[in-house]
Order: C-alpha cells, then structure tokens, then sequence
C-alpha cells in the first residue's frame, strides 16, 4: 500500500511538470506567432515607406512638368 501511495504522489509529480512544461510551451507558442506577426507588420511597413516614397516622387514630377508647361506657354 505504501509503494501505491509513493507512486500516486510521483505520478502527481509528474503531472504537475507536465503541465507546466505545457504551458511553457503554449506560451513558446503564443511568443513565435506574435513574433511572426510582428515581423509581417515590419515588412508592410517598410513596403508602406516605399510606395509614399514612389508616390512623392511622382508628385514632384507631376509639378515639375506642370511648371515646365506653364513657363514654356508663357515664355
């Protein structure tokens, strides 16, 4: 009977390990996938960054032909 009682409580031991180690690793989890998403958003970000700075350029050179045609007409 005592070898029963020593073994429920190792077993319990190991359970209680167990769990943490499980929730050790959903938080492993949780961590790659916010990591994952953080690196998405990095990315975008940077894609972002480059499109307004294509976006300006056109602009500028929108004005610039705009500025060429008025002082071409006038001159």
């Amino acid at each position: 009977m005592n070898t029963y009682l020593e073994n429920a409580d190792r077993l319990a031991g190991i359970v209680e390990e167990l769990q943490k180690v499980s929730l050790e690793l959903s938080n492993l989890t949780e961590l790659k996938r916010v990591q994952g998403v953080a690196q998405v958003i990095e990315v975008l970000s940077h894609e972002i960054v480059e499109v307004q700075a294509e976006l300006t350029i056109k602009g500028f050179e929108e004005k610039k032909k705009a500025l060429v045609s008025l002082t071409t007409e006038q001159g």
